[in-house]
């Protein structure tokens, strides 16, 4: 009696979709050529002539109890994310001394002395509520909702931001403007 040996088929495995997501709308149902975001094309057929909601195909399948009838639009505006919160970086003073990119010290601007940070590095200046209302900044003022965290992990509220502060020097104006919150 001979025995044989079971006998071993190759499987060859099979993905249902494409494994990176569409680059237009992030789905994984299809390849971004595929994809039909912005084509004017009934998401059902395919057509041109009309769109998914009022797809003859489609609601043929829905009297049929084959597709699902679509959800009502929504009746609210979607929910607003929460505000990104940027980040500050807190500099002691021997820091800034040692600092090439930084000078501190007291400025005199319209005749009152403040105590000031320039770092030329930074991407955004920021301005106490106190010394804003004092220098009465002109340019153009917004009112925002900035949120700026410290390394502390505090988080600082910023409502205003001036657009195109002039800058004057004795009787000289700088050609930039700056903005600053």
């Amino acid at each position: 009696m001979t025995s044989k040996k079971p006998t071993t088929s190759s499987v060859k495995s099979c993905t249902t979709g494409p494994s990176e997501p569409c680059r237009k709308c992030g789905r994984t149902n299809h390849h971004t050529s595929e994809c039909r975001i912005g084509t004017n094309q009934c998401f059902w057929c395919n057509s041109t002539d009309h769109s998914l909601i009022a797809c003859p195909k489609r609601l043929r399948a829905v009297e049929k109890g084959a597709a699902k009838p679509l959800a009502p639009p929504r009746q609210m505006p979607a929910p607003q994310r929460p505000p990104a919160v940027g980040r500050a970086y807190i500099m002691s003073r021997k820091e800034a001394s040692n600092s090439c990119t930084v000078v501190t010290g007291t400025l005199f601007l319209n005749s009152k002395p403040f105590s000031v940070l320039f770092d030329s590095g930074a991407t955004h200046s920021f301005i106490s509520t106190k010394a804003a209302l004092l220098l009465n900044l002109e340019g153009t003022k917004e009112e925002v909702d900035y949120q700026i965290g410290l390394p502390s992990g505090q988080v600082i509220k910023c409502s205003m931001f001036y657009k195109d502060v002039p800058i004057m020097i004795g009787e000289k104006g700088i050609p930039r403007r700056f903005d600053t919150i």
